[in-house]
Order: structure tokens, then C-alpha cells, then sequence
């Protein structure tokens, strides 16, 4: 199965500005029929800058998670607890997925799905049909 890239904030899940790692916005309509309608043909990954250990590490530290244990965590670890949250919020929401990405660089995949890549959202949400229809 080929790799398709989708990333979360203002594709998946209703985005208005940085609100904190622990902050994620509602899913859009029919995001997650979207994602069932992706897996039966690709992998989906979920490429989101969520778990950019460089963007998010100071954030976590600071945050009353951290700040509560008593041992330091590596810079793996934080990045696998970023990916739990993600993770927390994909299956709270039901959403169809094979794969969060944390590596470094982009993923190999045949499209991303990206709110800044090509811009297709707009107050209603994303063009869902049309994606897949490209996609055909």
C-alpha cells in the first residue's frame, strides 16, 4: 500500500492559531469518513509538526505533565509522549490512520495533504471529494 500524508491541524481537525501542544480544534465535517475513505487504498500517515521535538520540547517541559515527574525524559521519549497525545486525539475521534510520523524529514509518500501546502480550506472545511477525486 502506498503512503499518503495528511497532517492534522486545519486539514483534519479546525485550526485558528497555536493554542498549545495540549490544545487540538474539533474535527472538521466528514474528516474522519475522509480518513476511512483514504485507508482503503493508501497508508495513512500523519504528518504533523505536533511531535517536532525542536518546536514542541520547550512547551512539554514547562507543562504541568512534565513538571510533575521526577526523572528527565530523552529527547525520544518526548517525542513519543507528543505522539500520544496526537494519538489520544486521532481514537477519541474515531479516525482512520496507520502511522504517525516522528521521524526526521518528510515521509516517502505519493501526495501530502497539507491546509499550507496548496490551499483548499476555507471556514466550512476542506474539499473533501475533490481531493479524492484527484486522487482517482
Amino acid at each position: 500500500m502506498k503512503n499518503i500524508c495528511v497532517d492534522l491541524d486545519g486539514v483534519l481537525a479546525q485550526y485558528d492559531g497555536w493554542k498549545g501542544i495540549f490544545h487540538f480544534g474539533d474535527p472538521f465535517p466528514r474528516a474522519v469518513e475522509f480518513t476511512k475513505k483514504l485507508s482503503e487504498k493508501y497508508r495513512v500517515v500523519i504528518f504533523t509538526c505536533r511531535c517536532n521535538y525542536e518546536l514542541n520540547a520547550k512547551e512539554y517541559y514547562e507543562s504541568d505533565e512534565y513538571s510533575n515527574r521526577v526523572d528527565s525524559l530523552s529527547e525520544d521519549e518526548v517525542i513519543e509522549e507528543l505522539k500520544q497525545l496526537v494519538a489520544e486525539y486521532l481514537l477519541k475521534h474515531c479516525f482512520y490512520y496507520h502511522e504517525i510520523y516522528t521521524g526526521q524529514g518528510k515521509p516517502s509518500a505519493i501526495a501530502y495533504i497539507d491546509d499550507r501546502a496548496i490551499q483548499y480550506a476555507d471556514a466550512e472545511g476542506c474539499d473533501f471529494d475533490a481531493i479524492l477525486n484527484h486522487l482517482n
